[in-house]
Formats: C-alpha cells, structure tokens, sequence
C-alpha cells in the first residue's frame, strides 16, 4: 500500500501537465486487452482534438498506440494508463475494474481508491507442529520471512521478525493461523498490538499456503467491509454533531476550505461537473463534453487527499438514496 499511496500521492496527484489521460482496461488476455486499449485511445482522441493540433494529437497518442499485444503480456491483470504530453505510467491492477477513460486537466485516480483500500500488509505468523513461520502478505502476494523455533525466547523474536519485515515502516496487522494451542500461547506473550485473536485452524489449508493466503485475503476484504460500516456510523454521529455534509455543494467548498476529515464516496457513480467553476458554481452536466468537465467524486477525492484527510469507497446502495458522496469535517481548531 506504501508504493500504491506513494505512486498516487507524488506522481499521479502532482501532475503538471495541463491535459492528462488515465484509461483503465479490465483484465483477459492480452490480444483483448489490447483491443480494449485502442478502442478507448481513439475515444479519447476526439477530446483530444479539442485541445491539440492534429500533429500534437498524433504525438500525445504514439506511445498508446505503439503497445502491443507483447507489451501487454508483461501485465497480470487489469490496467492502468495515465499519459500526458510528456510522461506515461502504466501499472498492474490487481483488482477488478471497469473499462473506462477519462480526459481531464488532472489524472483520474477513483478506480485506484478500491485497491488502495483493501491492498493493505498484513502478516501471518503460523504454527505448526515443529516451527513457527511468519509470512508478509498483501494483495499481490505471500512471501515467507523466516522460520523460528516454539521456545519461550523466539517470541522476541518473532515479533522483531514482523516489525522489521513491513514494507510500511510501521507494526502492521497480524493473523495466526495452525495449531490452536501453541498459538493461543504466542497470544498471550506477544509484545504486538495488532494481532487478530481469531486463529485460522490448520484444517481449513492442509499446509496449503495457496489457500492460506486466499482466506486470509478474504479476511482483508472483509476487514475492508467493516471500515465502510465504520465510517457510515462515524458519519451518522457527525450529523448529530453537525460536523457532516451530504449535499454536494456544500461538500465541494468544505473540501477547498481543506476542511474534510473524511470523504465517502459510492464507488459506482460518476457527478459531471467543474469543480474549479468560476465564482464556485457548480456547472452541473449531464456528461463529459470537454476536457475541463470532472468525475466530482474523484475531484473532490483528491483534493481531500492533498489535505490530509481519508476517502472511503461505498456502493450506492450503503450511502442514503440520493446521496453519492458523504463528508465528515475536521474539528474546528
């Protein structure tokens, strides 16, 4: 999550250029990923042509249309494109998207925010009958940091081995899973904060660390689900506090007051408009005409994020009806 947060944070949300593309191509094979690619790289063109001559339109464009089936092999999953006149990105996705493009004075980073939620570290220490091994996992992978013995004078050790282990730089969230018994034990003297006190019994993987990491997966997930809930109660308490907004304008001006703790937005919505209208009228329209018209939910995402404060992705259905995006505010110094 650290290199995610990072690539968001000072490269994607630092852009300079005054046009950015970011397309977004779900994951198949690559001859489909690369038809995908070409389709919405001649969409995107006609948005293009708006801005930029035809010969700087062909040079904005080439280094799209230059990739092929080849280069795409080298990707896993899902895709992500963020091109501007004078750089282009292109990362792995490792979670579902949809296939999608958007041209704007500001890279769209929203389908970004799911992953950046669930693709949280995380660390398994797992008991066996003969040794303790402590695993680093994230969304993308699983890998062991060692193995330790049962005595008394290996939980330090351990727990040292987690610490230093984090690609975050900080204690990260700890599963146990195997032998019941011996891990209750480990429980009791461990020095950790954030240790699950549930244990994966041994039966549910059979030593298959394959299926280990794929439960452990789904309990991120589901860690994920609860946060949402979490923050709708958080919100709810807001409202009785009068410290939440729902209505969107008046969202948009407490995010460039830079007065948002927390932004929930539904995740399956888009909101056209301008967020830097003039005079800060809204501009509402019906759908994208123009490079200078936004998705608001990740405009005002992102700003909340240059500021400091945390966005949560919803579906539709958990916000109320007709809301698409909810806001906690900061306390007021």
């Amino acid at each position: 999550m650290k290199q995610l947060e990072k690539l968001i944070r000072e490269e994607l949300l630092q852009a300079a250029d005054d046009v950015c593309l970011s397309i977004y191509i779900p994951s198949g094979t690559s001859r489909k990923r690369c038809d995908d690619l070409k389709e919405l790289t001649v969409q995107a063109t006609e948005f293009l042509k708006k801005v930029y001559s035809a010969s700087e339109v062909e040079s904005f464009i080439k280094p799209l249309a230059r990739l092929s089936v080849a280069h795409l092999d080298r990707f896993q999953g899902a895709i992500g494109f963020f091109r501007s006149m004078h750089t282009l990105q292109i990362i792995d996705i490792p979670i579902e998207i949809e296939k999608e493009f958007f041209v704007s004075n500001h890279f769209n980073i929203k389908p970004l925010l799911k992953w950046l939620q669930e693709d949280i570290e995380y660390f398994c220490v797992d008991f066996s009958k003969s040794n303790v091994e402590v695993f680093r996992g994230d969304a993308h992978s699983f890998t062991s940091l060692g193995c330790y013995g049962l005595g008394p004078s290996d939980i330090q050790e351990i727990d040292s081995c987690v610490v230093e282990g984090s690609d975050e730089g900080k204690e990260g969230l700890v599963f146990l899973s195997g032998n019941t018994e011996l891990a209750r034990k480990y429980l009791q003297a461990t020095s950790l904060a954030h240790v699950d006190k549930s244990v994966i019994d041994r039966s549910a993987y059979h030593g298959d660390y394959e299926r280990l990491w794929q439960a452990l997966k789904d309990r991120v997930r589901h860690g994920a689900i609860l946060k949402v809930k979490r923050s709708l109660l958080d919100y709810n308490v807001a409202v009785m506090n009068g410290m939440a907004r729902s209505e969107i304008e008046e969202i948009i001006q407490a995010a460039k007051a830079g007065a948002i703790k927390k932004l929930i937005i539904a995740q399956d919505e888009k909101i056209w408009g301008r967020f830097d209208a003039y005079k800060n009228n809204l501009n509402r329209v019906n759908r994208q005409i123009n490079y200078e018209d936004d998705d608001l939910l990740d405009a005002i995402s992102e700003k909340v994020m240059e500021d400091g404060g945390e966005v949560v992705l919803a579906s539709k259905k958990e916000l109320p009806k007709g809301k698409a995006m909810l806001a906690i505010l900061k306390d007021a110094a």
